[in-house]
């Protein structure tokens, strides 16, 4: 029996506070509540990805616990966020730290102390690397821009928590500069490297 093709769009009803808490996610993650909803939905649908999705949520949380209103985001980066992680594969977390606090080793040593032995990080495998960082005061592939980590983050970084829209923005700008071709992905010998046009810009 021929049945209607689907269309993709459908209404869901779901009680309020769970639309809050959706919109509160959605908003941390740096995406609309359409794109939220619809990734939670493939990652149910898939399997495995929403399990590991929700660990790496869950270190978050606990990132941002320890450490306090100094944390802007935690941002997943590296061969986890590409998906071509292997079973030996490091876990990569930028951990955007406001302005008015100074990055320095006491930071690690903190991670190191407290959060490193908790459950929800050594969910995310045996080595987790922690990159503690300033957000850029400069544009993408201008002086000040940040550098190559961040561009690295810019083109597979997946956003697990944020304060403010301000680290989605700068990542977005820079996914437009490379999409533009102001700013470009080449390798040698393997290794990647970064190309600017601008006559100030980085090398």
């Amino acid at each position: 029996m021929a049945t209607d093709a689907p269309s993709g769009r459908f209404l869901l009803r779901v009680p309020p506070e769970l639309h809050r808490r959706l919109r509160e996610r959605a908003g941390r993650a740096g995406s609309s509540l359409n794109q939220f909803c619809r990734a939670a939905l493939e990652a149910a649908v898939n399997g495995q990805p929403g399990a590991a999705m929700a660990s790496e949520a869950a270190a978050a949380e606990v990132i941002v616990a320890k450490f306090g209103t100094q944390v802007d985001a935690v941002v997943l980066f590296g061969s986890k966020a590409r998906g071509d992680a292997g079973a030996w594969s490091d876990t990569d977390l930028l951990i955007v730290i406001d302005a008015e606090a100074p990055v320095t080793r006491s930071l690690y040593r903190v991670w190191d102390e407290t959060v490193a032995a908790t459950a929800p990080l050594r969910a995310l495998g045996e080595s987790v690397n922690p990159h503690f960082a300033h957000l850029p005061g400069g544009a993408a592939g201008t002086a000040g821009g940040g550098g190559s980590l961040w561009l690295e983050v810019a083109l597979h970084g997946i956003i697990l928590w944020q304060r403010t829209w301000n680290v989605a923005r700068w990542l977005g700008n820079a996914r437009e500069r490379m999409a533009e071709g102001a700013i470009r992905r080449r390798y040698a010998h393997g290794q990647p490297y970064w190309t600017y046009q601008e006559h100030d810009a980085q090398s």
